[in-house]
C-alpha cells in the first residue's frame, strides 16, 4: 500500500477510534449527571418525609393547644396538607414516576424496611397516616391529650417512625453512591481507553508522519547534491514534498482541534465537575498534548512556505523599542511561571525603525525568547539589547544565563527537528523548529540569525536587519553603531 494511504488508513481509524471514545465519554457524564439528578429527588423525597412526620406531629399538639377556632383551622389545615404530601411521597418511593424522572430504587434493603410484616415502613406509615387523618376530621375542642390518635402521632411519629425514615435515606443515599461510583469508572476506563487511543496514534501515526517528513528533507538534499538535476526537476520534486507536507498538516488540524475543543469542554465543567482529580488530571494531559501537536504542525507549515517562497509578508515601519515592547509583554507569563527575569537594556539604537513584517518578526523573537525561557533556570535572567555594526545592520540580541551549548549541540539546535540532551528535551517540550524558522524568516527579511553559545555560561542571538531596512535613525544612533 501507498505509504502515504497507508498512514491516512491508520489516521481514520485512530480518529474514528478517538472520536467514538469521547461520544461515549460525553455519553456516560451526561447518564451520571441525570442519575445523580434523579437519585436526589429520590433522596430529598425521602427527607421530606422525616420533615412531614414531624410537621403533623407539631401541629396535631397545636390542634389540642388551640384556643380559638381560628388557630383551631390553620392547625388542621396544616395537618391536612402534610398528610397529602406525605400519602403522595409514599406512593413516589414505592412506584416511582417516570414522567417526574424519579426511578424507582429496589434493594434487598429497602424491600425488608418497607415491608417487614411486623415494622415495615409502608405499615406503619398508614398506621400514622389513619391515625393523623381521624385527628383532621376533629372538631374544635373534641382533641384531647389523652386521645388514642392524639398519643400515637404526637409520640410515635417522632420516636419510632422517623427512625425508619431516616434508616431510608440512608439506604438511598448509599444506592445513588454505589451506582454513581459505578459508572465513574466507566468514565475512567473511557478515560483511559482515549489515552491509550493518542499514545498509539502518537506512535503509528505522527511519530512516522514525522520521520517521513525528515526524510523528504533528506531526500531533497541528497538530489541536489548528488543527481544534479535540472531546475525544473527540482522545483517540481520540491514542490511535491511541500504540498504534501502541507495536505496532511491541514487534515491534521481538523481533529486536533476537536481534542483540544473538547478537553477544554470538560476542563471548564460544562458537562459537570469532574468525578476526581486523576480524571481533572487526564483531560489536562489530552489538553496539553493536542496543543503541542497543533503547535508542531503549525510550525511545519510555516517553515514550508517560508522555504518555498511563497510566505506573504506585509511590511511596515517598525520601531525597535517597540517590538522589544511587545515581545517583553507576550513571554512575561512565561518568564514569569518560571521565575526568570526578562530585561531590556536601554540604547540609542532603540530610536532606530526598520521596514520589516511585523508578525514575522515577533514571532522570531518569541522563538528566541521562549527557548531561553526553556534552557534557563529558575532565578536566571534574558537580557534583551540594541545592536548595531559598520555596515548599518541593526537589530537585537537576547543573552541568558542558562545551561548553554557545545559547538556540536549548536549546529545541532539549528537544524530542523534537531533537539539537544534528550535528558531535558523530555523535560522541555518543544518542536525542534523554533530556531531553523527564525533562521529562515530572518534570511527572508534580508538578514541573518547568529547563535553563540558556552556550555554552562549560557547563550547569546543576535538577530541583524540589512541596512537597506534601516528606516530612520538619529545621529546618536549613527555613532552607536560606529563608535
Amino acid at each position: 500500500m501507498n505509504p502515504v494511504r497507508s498512514i491516512r488508513t491508520r489516521y481514520v481509524i485512530g480518529l474514528s477510534a478517538l472520536a467514538l471514545t469521547i461520544l461515549a465519554i460525553f455519553f456516560l457524564m451526561n447518564d451520571t449527571i441525570s442519575r445523580q439528578e434523579h437519585y436526589g429527588k429520590v433522596i430529598n423525597i425521602a427527607g421530606n418525609q422525616v420533615g412531614l412526620t414531624n410537621r403533623i406531629a407539631f401541629f396535631t399538639s397545636q390542634i389540642e393547644a388551640s384556643d380559638s377556632e381560628e388557630d383551631y383551622r390553620v392547625a388542621i389545615q396544616q395537618v391536612g396538607r402534610a398528610i397529602n404530601a406525605m400519602r403522595k411521597n409514599h406512593r413516589l418511593l414505592l412506584d416511582g414516576d417516570p414522567e417526574q424522572n424519579i426511578p424507582l430504587i429496589e434493594t434487598e434493603k429497602l424491600y425488608t424496611l418497607y415491608f417487614d410484616p411486623d415494622f415495615g415502613l409502608d405499615i406503619a406509615t398508614q398506621r400514622f397516616l389513619e391515625q393523623a387523618s381521624q385527628i383532621a376530621t376533629m372538631d374544635f375542642g373534641e382533641l384531647s391529650p389523652n386521645s388514642a390518635s392524639y398519643v400515637y402521632v404526637v409520640n410515635y411519629g417522632p420516636y419510632v417512625l422517623e427512625n425508619l425514615q431516616n434508616a431510608a435515606v440512608t439506604e438511598y443515599e448509599l444506592f445513588a453512591a454505589d451506582e454513581i461510583n459505578r459508572l465513574q469508572l466507566l468514565e475512567q476506563m473511557a478515560l483511559g481507553t482515549a489515552l491509550l487511543v493518542l499514545v498509539l496514534e502518537a506512535m503509528f501515526i505522527f511519530r512516522p508522519l514525522e520521520r517521513k517528513v525528515q526524510d523528504a528533507f533528506l531526500t531533497i538534499q541528497e538530489q541536489n547534491e548528488t543527481l544534479k538535476k535540472t531546475s525544473a526537476e527540482v522545483n517540481k520534486s520540491y514542490r511535491a514534498r511541500l504540498d504534501f507536507i502541507a495536505n496532511m498538516s491541514h487534515e491534521f488540524r481538523t481533529p486536533l482541534n476537536a481534542i483540544i475543543g473538547f478537553s477544554e469542554t470538560l476542563k471548564s465543567g460544562i458537562y459537570g465537575a469532574m468525578a476526581s482529580p486523576k480524571q481533572q488530571e487526564s483531560v489536562e494531559i489530552v489538553h496539553q498534548s493536542g496543543v503541542h501537536m497543533l503547535n508542531l504542525v503549525n510550525d511545519v507549515l510555516e517553515l514550508g512556505a517560508a522555504e518555498s517562497g511563497t510566505m506573504v509578508f506585509t511590511e511596515e515601519c517598525l520601531s525597535l523599542k517597540d517590538l522589544v515592547t511587545d515581545a517583553k509583554q507576550m513571554i512575561s507569563p512565561l518568564a514569569l511561571e518560571a521565575d526568570i527575569s526578562v530585561v531590556a537594556v536601554d540604547s540609542a539604537l532603540g530610536s532606530i525603525s526598520i521596514r520589516a513584517d511585523r508578525r514575522r518578526v515577533l514571532q522570531v523573537l518569541l522563538n528566541v525568547l521562549s527557548n531561553a525561557v526553556k534552557f534557563t533556570d529558575p532565578g536566571g535572567t534574558i537580557t534583551i539589547r540594541y545592536i548595531g555594526d559598520r555596515n548599518q545592520q541593526v537589530g537585537l540580541s537576547i543573552s541568558d544565563t542558562g545551561i548553554g551549548m557545545t559547538p556540536s549541540e549548536i549546529e545541532k539546535a539549528q537544524e530542523r527537528f534537531g533537539q539537544n540532551d534528550p535528558k531535558l528535551r523530555r523535560k522541555q517540550v518543544g518542536t525542534g523548529l523554533g530556531i531553523p524558522l527564525a533562521i529562515e524568516l530572518m534570511e527572508r527579511h534580508g538578514g541573518a540569525l547568529k547563535l553563540e553559545s558556552e556550555k554552562g555560561v549560557g547563550t547569546l542571538v543576535s538577530l541583524l536587519f540589512p541596512a537597506d531596512r534601516v528606516l530612520a535613525s538619529n545621529n546618536a544612533s549613527r555613532n552607536a553603531m560606529t563608535g
